[in-house]
């Protein structure tokens, strides 16, 4: 046998005993060794050159082996440690070999279970070409179906047989290694695990995280599969995930575990809903005060919303009463109904604000209602109708101001005495006629909140009617006075409403009848309440007289009695004859000349009558 390396031991069979003797190339001897027995190895070192190998057996019926730096098994490792039954693992062996030339080594592997049951997977078992020095090789091995869960210990082998020489025995190459639980067989599915993320109803979280507790199993875990409703499966090997975005509405996460002996658990699972949707600003109304651009002398207002719609629904809202018209209500949860009143309530302008939050935690925008509360009645003043006294005006214009501090002046009702009330939206009436005597003008104000203010009034008098004048008496009597001297009248003058103001007699006189002088008036003298008098002064040469007498009242309303005409008689002296034949002849032809340019009066007739009686 030629051995071409220098490390060489022989180690027989159980039960073999041998003679060893070593030659070198020429076959000279080196070194022997003589009874030699199982198990004594012998070592020795060669020389370079080619060395023959001798074994003589004097003993014993086995075989041998020879060992000469062998093949040996240096490390092993399976993978994966943990395996399900039924599951094909890769058997890692380290192998060094101290032969230059290619050694075809066997690999072997048997396991056992904890209670002790060994299971061998020949099918398996793989021959590999070892070369030389350290290197890894593989065989796979399948666990049985039947195998039960827990530890297995394994056993790693190594064989062959090596012929060095067609003309030599083969020498045989075996190395075993059993090491304790080494792989784990693990059959049964982890739990489902029980995802949370802490969120009990709805979140505006549209990226939630879901942790779980690492479920107990025998292999332990080695990942999860998760998904969102029916999204594709992820691997993770964290028992914590947090979702990328997802929209709004209610979703489903489930995840499900992974032993390391590759059991798949079921699936757990947990139910959320995301709404990231702010919701809509309430729509506001009011019973009380239903037109915001309106006053009201309601200060109890009450007001209603209807609920927004809203994925997650809605939880409750902020409201808040103030005269801010853009104020923004805290996130604050102040009512859960969809009404609020309030009581109250000063005079001014006011907003109520609401804005809603719904079960996600979002908070909407807020919405504003104006309301006008007015409480204060209008006022009315400086009513007058320009007239201190009485007045011969029976349709007065009345003027006066109005004022309302809040919601502004409507209108005004007026009456007269005790009439009817009249609207108006003007602050002047002129009224129709009116019945002459006292009466009194009213008005009051209404402002556009309905609140009526307190009557305001003005006295006025009213006198169209003229004097009445009468029982006129003339002293003396008559249309001729003769003889000839001043006059005295006498009249009776009343007024039933602003009374007398004077009566006036007015005389005027004339030569011919035909041409007379203007008027003359006197102021006549008042004897008692109703009773005036006055003398015309006497009226020389003779002269024609007309008069007439005027009463007035304060405002000159006036009456007038008619004109008379009268004249004096004047007494003509006596002259002698010869004057008196002149006279008369000077007054014939005076005579005749004025028949013939004027008709007689017969004034001018009794004239001549009496001149020539």
């Amino acid at each position: 046998m030629v051995v071409s390396k220098k490390h060489v031991s022989i180690r027989g069979e159980p039960g073999t005993d041998f003679n060893l003797y070593i030659y070198d190339g020429a076959r000279n001897p080196i070194t022997r060794t003589v009874g030699t027995s199982y198990p004594d190895t012998v070592a020795f070192v060669t020389g370079t050159s080619p060395t023959y190998i001798k074994i003589n057996s004097y003993s014993g019926s086995g075989e041998y082996r020879l060992q000469y730096g062998r093949p040996d098994l240096v490390a092993y490792n399976v993978t994966p440690v943990y395996v399900r039954p039924g599951q094909t693992f890769r058997v890692g062996y380290q192998i060094n070999s101290s032969f230059y030339d290619d050694i075809p080594v066997g690999l072997g592997c048997s396991i056992k279970s904890p209670s002790g049951r060994e299971y061998s997977d020949i099918n398996h078992d793989t021959s590999v070409s070892v070369s030389y020095g350290t290197d890894w090789y593989y065989r796979y091995f399948t666990v049985p179906l039947d195998a039960e869960d827990g530890w297995y210990d394994v056993w790693w082998a190594i064989y062959g047989k090596y012929d060095p020489s067609a003309h030599a025995f083969e020498v045989e190459l075996e190395s075993t290694w059993w090491v304790d639980d080494r792989m784990f067989v693990d059959g049964t599915p982890p739990p489902a695990p029980v995802p949370d993320d802490g969120v009990s109803g709805w979140s505006n979280d549209n990226t939630p995280t879901f942790t779980w507790p690492v479920p107990s199993d025998a292999s332990g875990i080695a990942g999860y599969y998760w998904k969102v409703d029916n999204d594709p499966e992820i691997w993770t090997t964290s028992n914590s995930v947090t979702l990328p975005p997802q929209t709004d509405g209610t979703h489903t996460f489930y995840v499900r575990a992974k032993d390391n002996a590759g059991n798949v658990g079921n699936w757990g699972s947990h139910t959320f809903q995301i709404d990231t949707t702010q919701p809509q600003a309430p729509s506001i109304s009011s019973n009380t005060h239903p037109n915001q651009n309106k006053w009201y002398n309601n200060n109890n207002p009450t007001f209603t919303w209807d609920v927004p719609s809203d994925v997650s629904g809605i939880a409750g809202y902020s409201c808040e009463l103030n005269q801010w018209p853009d104020y923004t209500p805290p996130e604050t949860i102040t009512t859960t109904g969809n009404t609020k009143t309030y009581h109250d309530l000063s005079s001014g302008t006011w907003y109520f604000h609401i804005r809603a939050k719904d079960n996600a935690g979002n908070w909407g925008s807020p919405s504003h209602y104006e309301i006008k509360i007015d409480l204060e009645p209008p006022t009315c003043s400086g009513l007058d109708d320009g007239v201190s006294g009485w007045s011969n005006d029976n349709t007065p214009t009345f003027t006066w101001t109005g004022r309302d501090n809040y919601s502004g002046v409507a209108g005004y009702y007026w009456k007269v005495d005790g009439g009817a009330e009249t609207w108006t939206t003007s602050t002047s009436v002129t009224l129709s006629p009116q019945a002459d005597g006292i009466h009194t003008f009213y008005v009051r104000a209404k402002d556009n909140a309905g609140n009526l203010g307190n009557w305001i009034s003005h006295t006025f008098q009213i006198d169209t009617r003229p004097p009445n004048l009468s029982n006129k008496q003339q002293n003396p009597p008559g249309n001729i006075i003769d003889p000839p001297q001043p006059v005295n009248i006498r009249v009776t003058a009343s007024d039933a409403h602003s009374g007398i103001k004077s009566v006036i007699l007015s005389y005027r006189t004339s030569e011919d009848n035909i041409t007379w002088s203007n008027w003359i008036e006197i102021t006549m003298n008042q004897i008692d309440a109703n009773t005036w008098e006055q003398t015309i002064p006497q009226q020389t040469p003779i002269k024609y007289v007309q008069y007439k007498i005027t009463a007035y009242d304060q405002l000159n309303n006036y009456s007038s009695l008619p004109s008379n005409t009268y004249y004096y008689y004047e007494v003509i002296p006596e002259y002698p004859a010869a004057m008196l034949l002149m006279l008369f002849i000077s007054m014939t032809i005076l005579i005749m000349l004025v028949k013939r340019k004027t008709k007689k009066t017969k004034a001018d007739s009794i004239k001549i009558y009496y001149f020539f009686c």
